[in-house]
C-alpha cells in the first residue's frame, strides 16, 4: 500500500469520525428538548422554606452543643484544679520550707489562705532548724465529683504517695483520700477546705 493510499483511507476515516459526532450532537439536543419545564417560583419558595428549616435546625443544635461544651469545660476546669491543687499540695520536702503550700495561695479562698498562712507557720516551728530530710511526692490516681452546684462543689480524690528521708530506710507507699471542698467566685473555682483522710 502506497502513501497516496494510506493518506485517503486515513481522510475517509476521519470523515466518518466527524459525521458521528455530528450526528450524536443532534440527537442530544433532541433528546434534551423533551425535558419538562420547571416551575421556578415553585421551586424557589420550596429552596427557601428548606433552607429556612435548616438554619433553624442548625441553630437549634448549636445552641446545644454551646450548651454542653460549657457544662463540659467547667467539669474539667474543676477537675484540672483539684488534680493539681491536691499533687502539689501534698508534694514537698523539707528543704523548700513548705513553699508549695504558699504557691497555692492563687487557687485559694481568703479563708483557706488564712488557714494556710497559719498551718505553714507552725509546721515550720514545729520542725526546728535543721529538721531530718523528709520527703513525699503525691499523685492523683481517681478524681470523683461528689456533690456540685452553680456556686459550690465537693471533690474526693484518691491519691498514692511515697515517701522517704532520714528516718525510712527504703521508700515508704501508701493510698490516701483527700476531700476538697470548693466555691465559685469571681468566674472561677476556688479551694475553700482541704481534708486529708486515713492512710490506706
Amino acid at each position: 500500500m502506497d502513501k497516496n493510499q494510506q493518506k485517503n483511507i486515513l481522510i475517509i476515516t476521519l470523515l466518518v469520525v466527524a459525521l458521528l459526532m455530528v450526528a450524536f450532537f443532534i440527537w442530544w439536543q433532541f433528546l434534551r428538548g423533551d425535558e419538562p419545564e420547571i416551575d421556578l417560583n415553585t421551586n424557589a419558595a420550596a429552596n427557601t422554606n428548606t433552607a429556612s428549616v435548616l438554619v433553624n435546625v442548625t441553630n437549634s443544635q448549636a445552641n446545644v452543643n454551646v450548651e454542653i461544651d460549657e457544662t463540659e469545660e467547667e467539669e474539667l476546669s474543676m477537675r484540672r484544679l483539684t488534680n493539681l491543687f491536691t499533687e502539689r499540695f501534698g508534694s514537698y520536702n523539707t528543704e523548700t520550707e513548705f513553699q508549695n503550700t504558699i504557691d497555692l495561695k492563687t487557687y485559694m479562698t481568703d479563708d483557706l489562705k488564712t488557714w494556710a498562712d497559719n498551718y505553714v507557720n507552725d509546721q515550720r516551728t514545729n520542725q526546728g532548724d535543721n529538721p531530718p530530710y523528709y520527703s513525699v511526692v503525691t499523685k492523683v490516681l481517681t478524681t470523683n465529683v461528689l456533690t456540685e452546684s452553680d456556686q459550690a462543689a465537693t471533690v474526693e480524690l484518691m491519691t498514692q504517695r511515697v515517701e522517704s528521708g532520714d528516718n525510712f530506710e527504703e521508700s515508704n507507699s501508701f493510698n490516701q483520700t483527700m476531700d476538697l471542698e470548693l466555691v465559685y467566685e469571681n468566674e472561677v473555682w476556688l479551694v475553700n477546705k482541704v481534708t486529708w483522710g486515713d492512710k490506706i
